[in-house]
């Protein structure tokens, strides 16, 4: 599911604000074990991305380093699987032409934390969370470390595309199709 908890179907499967799907048990992972996660299918499933605009990330640059911001902007991208990129769907005259490659990422990605801890899924800490990382797409591997029996390993927080970061506090906000091998 995406962001707002819409799957490939933009239809509403979970509440929003970075669901995961899973937890996944996995069978033998313990306590001080390393889980290694690898993304071997990370595909866009729907057409339609989101974006915020009109604001930039508070911790993204300095108190007032943007006098003026653009409000006139289209949240909604239009996917394009086959030609590989993603455009605004009612782009203004001077975004008339933009376009993006896509490069279909998981931004949030980890196992139960340490201590029976209960974090936001908008988080990061030891155990993964909300990395954001735009080279968490097919093909990677990432190390994990398991604080609890099974790991209990998730995913989500979809993105279509994104730079390095997420200056605005989104990027191509969709769903996706995964598969992983641990």
């Amino acid at each position: 599911v995406d962001a707002n908890g819409l799957d490939g179907h933009r239809e509403w499967a979970s509440m929003p604000g970075n669901p995961h799907t899973g937890p996944f048990y996995i069978e033998g992972a313990m306590p001080g074990d390393t889980l290694a996660v690898h993304l071997s299918r990370v595909r866009a499933n729907s057409d339609r991305a989101e974006m915020a605009c009109g604001r930039v990330g508070p911790s993204a640059v300095a108190p007032n380093a943007i006098e003026k911001w653009d409000d006139d902007c289209d949240w909604i991208w239009t996917l394009d699987d086959k030609a590989g990129t993603a455009k605004p769907a009612n782009p203004s005259s001077r975004l008339r032409n933009l376009q993006v490659p896509l490069r279909p990422m998981i931004g949030s990605i980890g196992v139960a934390p340490p201590d029976d801890e209960a974090i936001s899924t908008a988080d990061l800490r030891t155990h993964g969370g909300n990395l954001d990382y735009n080279r968490l797409t097919e093909g990677t591997t990432i190390y994990l470390p398991v604080f609890q029996p099974g790991a209990l390993f998730s995913l989500g927080d979809g993105h279509a595309a994104q730079g390095a970061g997420e200056v605005t506090g989104q990027g191509l906000e969709t769903s996706l199709a995964v598969e992983f091998r641990v």
